[in-house]
């Protein structure tokens, strides 16, 4: 695979090889992850943004439902805080209030939150610059994820990669290349970015 490999939605079958190679490396997944959640508990979590999760989203939160505290910066590759659907919904309402805040009238686009944050967009990691899911796509369609750092607001309307599963794709060879290495002795990674190809290297989302 690389940064040039052709899009794939996320699945289970994707999942299941990430898992193996966060298992390989010695990563406690069992012991950090939570289960993951069931379609109606998604949706009764998602409630108060009155948002519907895409299909990649389902996917991801039906593998897992986030980390627990001793792992979330770790469970799912270097600096990726692996938040619960919960936690996400808490980190989008978040960043919408202080949208909401930073609004500049009559100063255009800056007088409307929805250019610092999207209501549709959900965090995935976060909440440090997040990287965000959008759940305005057509359903059965494949998601972008876009990185968040209101330092470059313009760059929101970029997506980073073209689907979830992408960016998933990308963690594996960050694995398979050697760029990524779990420490067990330390419960922490080792990164050796000089490993990837120059389009992933200068990627936020890996």
């Amino acid at each position: 695979m690389s940064g040039s490999s052709p899009i794939r939605p996320l699945d289970a079958q994707m999942l299941h090889a990430y898992e193996g190679r966060l298992r390989s490396q010695g990563v406690p997944v069992d012991r950090w992850t939570r289960p993951g959640l069931a379609s109606e508990e998604m949706g009764e979590t998602l409630a108060p943004l009155g948002l519907s999760l895409p299909i990649e989203g389902r996917v991801w939160w039906g593998w897992h439902d986030g980390a627990i505290r001793e792992g979330q910066d770790k469970i799912i590759g270097p600096w990726r805080s692996f938040l619960s659907l919960a936690e996400a919904v808490k980190v989008a309402q978040e960043f919408r209030s202080m949208a909401e805040e930073l609004v500049e009238p009559d100063t255009p686009p800056l007088d409307d939150p929805d250019f610092r944050w999207n209501p549709a967009w959900l965090p995935i990691k976060g909440p440090q610059l997040p990287f965000v899911i959008d759940c305005s796509v057509a359903d059965g369609t494949l998601t972008p994820i876009r990185f968040i750092d209101w330092q470059n607001v313009d760059g929101f309307f970029k997506p980073r990669a073209e689907s979830f599963g992408q960016m998933v794709s990308w963690w594996i060879e960050a694995i398979d290349c050697g760029a990524w290495r779990w420490d067990p002795e330390r419960n922490q990674w080792d990164t050796h970015d000089e490993l990837l190809e120059w389009d992933l290297r200068t990627n936020p989302l890996v």
